[in-house]
């Protein structure tokens, strides 16, 4: 049975990243705020991310 819905540590954990890269990434809006009772990802939400990291632009030259 696969989940249905994230906390802040789960979603960081599918996303292939950490809670604070997670925060960070939600305050400059690359990642929606939770949506399942304010506090909670969906699975949904998550798979338009498709739980990969993304290799495109890391900030160095």
């Amino acid at each position: 049975m696969e989940r249905t819905e994230y906390d802040e540590a789960q979603a960081a954990k599918r996303l292939h990243t950490t809670v604070v890269v997670l925060r960070w990434a939600r305050h400059v809006g690359v990642v929606p705020d939770p949506g399942v009772r304010g506090f909670a990802w969906s699975r949904s939400a998550l798979a338009v991310r498709g739980g990969e990291p993304d290799h495109g632009n890391t900030g160095y030259a």
